[in-house]
């Protein structure tokens, strides 16, 4: 380090050097480290002033070094305290010459005067990584406030001193130079003005004062100076002025009300004298800035946005030399290339290195643009990240202001947007195909009803050679090809312009007439798209004339098909009724003949007799039962919420004759509570458990009834342990008159599983069985849990 002599202005006393030198060797001592220093600043230079006795200290008392890059030089600055734990972490200190001697770690406080002026600084330096305790920066805090005391100490003493001499110099100096201070004064572009203590104005130079602040000395001589001050700036103005009056100096910046009403920037500064009458006055100089106040703001606005854009989450941001070393970056940049702050700040990661060898040539235009430009045009290329992958980029950036070498960069990860660009792509080319293979009639109108594309289908709708001759036309134009469809114009109309005033989709189908005569039915189909900012309507037509026809012939079947089955069920009611008549009369007649001629008779006539009887009985419950049949689903009753508990002991009470001669057992579970016609599932229950009953094997009957939620529906089950079905005759036994036995062994019509199947399927349900040939059967059926019909 340089050894030259440090300018002094004030003496310190041998004694206050040997106090400091305590202090620091205390510090030393304390913390455990190889130096611990007082500094005294002699711009450009500082000077090691006390410096602790401790063994492998380098530094030496009136060691001078440049400023420049010392970690004192950053506290000095900013006049706050400065911690580094490793300064080869920190690529800011790499040229410290404090690394060069071998200390990395520091912590510093500044040293102040008490006009706020720096002294120096009080520091500690270690050889090795030291964070340094919130016990330790306490310790030199306060070894700082017994240094700055006894600098004030000092700087009071010699003060008064120089005031005492520099009053009477003053004094001579202002009786021999009057006239000449008064020339200068009048003729200064600035504004000198004097105040009192009780800061009234009492000279001003009027020819400067006219000039800034539009006023003359009768406006402001014997007026307090207080009163043109912005409110705003009033109590700190104020302060400020009597701290001066106090220190015999100082200096602000100030709002002054301009003689117009308008308020201007000033920079005051002035020194404390005592004049021939022994009272103090102050000598103050004012500076009009308010034009550099207004560059200030548009740079801090301009600094508060550029901070804003770089802290931002939204677009990557980093600083660069043209070696290709990255100075700084912010978090989006990070994390899209994958590395660390530390990784990029150390140099271990260069912004050349990230872009791929082919697009060397790229960046080398856009670094030649913004050395001739001072900005570069935005360009896209590739990044590739610390994973080794590649990513497409938008990059643009521009010089930083006074630099030749290095500038700031702005990245936008363009992936989204390349991939988006593809599927358009991608996307159009399909949709494109599409339109043009289309059987279907495709087409687009703008806002005055002009077909501006469509697809060839054209041709076929209005036969024309190609889709050129229609293009350009308004479409009423293509309609009316043929005038037969001039009815259609105020639907067209009417259409296009409920589609653009915003109805999100229209349709309708319609009767065309065709140029070449004959006609198409067809259906369309338009909604409002925005292509490029601009409306259109697109619609498309399909042919739908079989379709017409289909449904024509559908519906002429439907009324024929609806006389057959009213014809049917007439034929029905018809014949089963005209068939109770002449059955009754063989019944009664049969059934008086065995009562008259029984013992007249052999017992052959006898059995004759019986089977009349019995025929008679067997047909007359076929008829009824074909009644019910056919009357299932023509009930007008409305469904009601029924509780299927109290329907299913209806149906056991009446089945009670046959239950109790077969001594069957009829066992059940909870039943829910459905809207359902209570007549028909009581007739479900009562076929499916008459069945169980009479299909019974050497076991008395057992019936178990039970009900499981299963989704939007309820199914019911009804197990016995009867003979069993084969699983061969599962589907036939519902199909009406089928039956899997004779009547001499079981007797029944057919009929009974057959009307349960018409009654659960008139619900929406299902029935089905499940068996196995001499272990019983389980009759289910499924009922929606909520039916929207009515029966």
């Amino acid at each position: 380090m340089n050894n030259s002599k440090p300018k002094r202005e004030i003496t310190i006393p041998e004694e206050i050097r040997q106090k400091w030198q305590g202090i620091v060797n205390l510090i030393a001592k304390i913390i455990n480290v190889p130096a611990a220093l007082i500094m005294k600043i002699d711009p450009p230079y500082i000077e090691v002033f006390r410096s602790s006795e401790s063994a492998n200290n380098p530094y030496k008392v009136r060691d001078r070094e440049h400023l420049a890059g010392l970690y004192c030089e950053t506290v000095i600055k900013t006049r706050e305290k400065l911690l580094i734990p490793n300064a080869l972490k920190d690529k800011h200190w790499k040229k410290n010459p404090d690394i060069k001697l071998g200390m990395i770690s520091y912590l510093g406080f500044p040293l102040l005067w008490p006009n706020d002026e720096v002294f120096g600084t009080i520091c500690v330096l270690d050889s090795k990584e030291n964070k340094y305790s919130k016990d330790y920066k306490d310790l030199i805090l306060l070894f700082k406030e017994t240094i700055e005391a006894h600098l004030t100490l000092l700087y009071k003493n010699l003060k008064l001193e120089n005031l005492i001499a520099t009053g009477k110099e003053i004094d001579q100096k202002l009786k021999d130079s009057e006239e000449k201070y008064r020339l200068i004064s009048e003729n200064a572009n600035d504004m000198i003005h004097i105040f009192n203590e009780k800061f009234e104005f009492e000279y001003i130079n009027e020819q400067a004062f006219m000039k800034f602040m539009g006023y003359l000395k009768d406006d402001l001589i014997g007026k307090s100076g207080l009163e043109f001050i912005h409110p705003a700036d009033l109590k700190r103005a104020s302060k400020e002025l009597r701290g001066g009056f106090k220190r015999g100096k100082g200096s602000l910046e100030l709002r002054l009300r301009h003689k117009n009403g308008t308020y201007r920037w000033i920079e005051v500064s002035g020194s404390v004298y005592i004049d021939k009458d022994e009272k103090r006055k102050a000598l103050l100089i004012g500076r009009d800035v308010t034009n550099r106040k207004k560059v200030e703001k548009k740079l801090k606005e301009s600094e508060a946005r550029f901070k804003g854009i770089f802290e931002s989450k939204l677009i990557g941001t980093f600083f660069w030399d043209a070696n290709g070393d990255i100075i700084d970056a912010n978090d989006v940049y990070l994390k899209m290339v994958g590395y660390s702050k530390d990784e990029v700040l150390s140099g271990a990661v260069r912004w050349r290195d990230l872009t791929p060898s082919e697009y060397t040539d790229l960046d080398n235009k856009a670094l030649e643009e913004i050395a001739t430009t001072g900005v570069m045009t935005p360009i896209e290329k590739e990044y590739i990240r610390k994973d080794g992958s590649r990513f497409p980029i938008l990059v643009g950036g521009s010089a930083l202001p006074g630099s030749t070498h290095g500038g700031v960069s702005f990245v936008l990860d363009i992936t989204e947007r390349k991939l988006s660009e593809q599927r358009l792509k991608e996307s159009e080319v399909k949709y494109r195909h599409l339109f043009e293979t289309s059987p279907y009639f495709i087409g687009l109108l703008n806002t005055e009803g002009i077909l501006i594309d469509c697809n060839d289908a054209i041709k076929d709708l209005q036969s024309i050679h190609t889709i050129e001759d229609v293009k350009g036309k308004n479409f009423i134009e293509i309609i009316l090809l043929n005038e037969k469809n001039k009815h259609l114009i105020p639907m067209f109309e009417k259409f296009i312009k409920s589609v653009f005033e915003g109805a999100n989709q229209e349709m309708f189908d319609f009767r065309l007439s065709r140029a070449i005569g004959g006609h198409l039915w067809l259906y369309v189909e338009a909604t409002l798209i925005e292509i490029e900012k601009q409306k259109f309507v697109q619609f498309i037509m399909q042919d739908i004339t079989e379709r017409k026809r289909s449904e024509q012939l559908l519906q002429e079947s439907m009324k024929d098909l609806a006389r057959i089955n009213t014809e049917l069920e007439q034929f029905t009611y018809v014949a089963s009724h005209d068939l109770k008549e002449p059955l009754r009369m063989i019944s009664s007649f049969a059934q008086l003949l065995e009562k008259q001629y029984k013992d007249k008779l052999d017992e052959g006539a006898n059995d004759f007799i019986r089977f009349i009887i019995e025929g008679v009985v067997r047909m007359q419950d076929l008829i009824n039962n074909l009644l019910k049949y056919s009357k299932i689903g023509k009930s007008s009753r409305e469904f009601e919420k029924v509780d299927l508990n109290n329907v299913l002991k209806d149906a056991i009470d009446n089945l009670k004759k046959i239950i109790n001669e077969t001594n069957a057992e009829v066992i059940y579970d909870s039943l829910p509570s459905l809207f359902v016609d209570k007549y028909q599932l009581l007739q479900v229950f009562q076929n499916l458990i008459s069945n169980a009953i009479k299909f019974h094997g050497e076991s008395p009957p057992l019936i178990h009834v039970s009900a499981r939620p299963d989704n939007k529906h309820w199914v019911f089950s009804v197990r016995d342990n009867g003979i069993g079905i084969d699983s061969k005759d599962y589907e036939r036994i519902f199909i009406i008159f089928k039956r899997l036995h004779t009547k001499d062994e079981y007797g029944g019509t057919g009929i009974g599983l057959a009307i349960c199947k018409k009654i659960v399927e008139q619900y929406g349900g299902k029935i089905w069985v499940e068996s196995e040939v001499g272990n019983g059967s389980t009759f289910y059926f499924s009922i929606p849990k909520e039916i929207d019909i009515k029966s």
